[in-house]
């Protein structure tokens, strides 16, 4: 899911409408679209676009991508020939209008609207966003500016599942302890945020060592993965022997994920 056509998106998400200003003077007031829809409903998330008082006017283009994830949780927007996942919401969603220009001291409104499939199934539906200035040249360098709006609707009255499964436990030695990277995928059909956390314990099984919690940078989406990269650090240097590392993943209320063992010999 993150080929070279896959770009990455510096999302701020948040329920509440925002003003992200950028280092052109774009900003779109009403920048996040979360909302619960039913089966059937017609749908209309309404955005303000303004540049600064002393910009030029801007050419826009606005266009709504699939709702990709980086193994670090970056939100990446996706062509549709990637955006695969069975829990998007692209296909039906449209936004309007798909290129404009904005003039200081003249708001442009713009409007993504969409209907809800009717067997649109169970749990969340994503997509993300953009609206982007034509490339300025300047010789053979292109700079455009871009915001991305992230798209996260709930199938209300169905169940949310927030399951989730480690799926790679890689530990190496270093010179100051053991190196931990957790794999972990999101097998349900909602997004949460999950906390990773490790002991390393000897062959008595006496625990030497613990990882501080560590939360994904933002929540994962379903069929997506985050990548944890922890370290367990003893107070003193490990003896030969063989050591087990415990890792588990839960979720942000505390609920228990998964968990996997993993040995090494030192």
């Amino acid at each position: 899911m993150t080929s070279g056509k896959a770009r990455s998106a510096i999302v701020v998400l948040s329920m509440l409408s925002l003003l992200l200003p950028t280092s052109a003077g774009l900003g779109v007031d009403g920048a996040v679209f979360w909302g619960t829809v039913s089966p059937g409903e017609k749908i209309v998330h309404e955005m303000t676009v303004s540049i600064g008082t002393n910009a030029s006017p801007l050419d826009l283009e606005a266009e709504v991508y699939g709702f990709g994830m980086s193994t670090y949780t970056d939100y990446l927007l996706l062509d549709p020939e990637e955006d695969v996942s069975p829990y998007s919401a692209r296909k039906f969603l449209t936004i309007e209008p798909k290129s404009f220009q904005v003039e200081p001291g003249i708001p442009q409104k713009v409007l993504i609207t969409g209907t809800i499939p009717e067997d649109v199934g169970e749990g969340g539906r994503y997509a993300l966003a953009a609206i982007k200035s034509m490339p300025n040249t300047s010789g053979n360098v292109g700079v455009s500016t871009q915001i991305q709006i992230p798209i996260l609707l709930t199938i209300r009255d169905t169940k949310l599942v927030q399951t989730g499964e480690i799926t790679g436990l890689n530990v190496s030695v270093n010179n100051e302890g053991i190196n931990v990277d957790l794999m972990f995928d999101n097998t349900g059909n909602y997004h949460y945020k999950a906390i990773a956390d490790a002991v390393l314990k000897d062959e008595a099984g006496t625990i030497i060592a613990t990882t501080s919690p560590k939360q994904s940078p933002s929540s994962i989406l379903p069929t997506f993965s985050c990548l944890f990269k922890m370290d367990l650090v003893p107070e003193s240097d490990l003896s030969p022997g063989t050591y087990t590392v415990e890792a588990r993943v839960t979720h942000e209320n505390g609920a228990v994920l998964d968990t996997k063992v993993a040995t090494i010999e030192v």
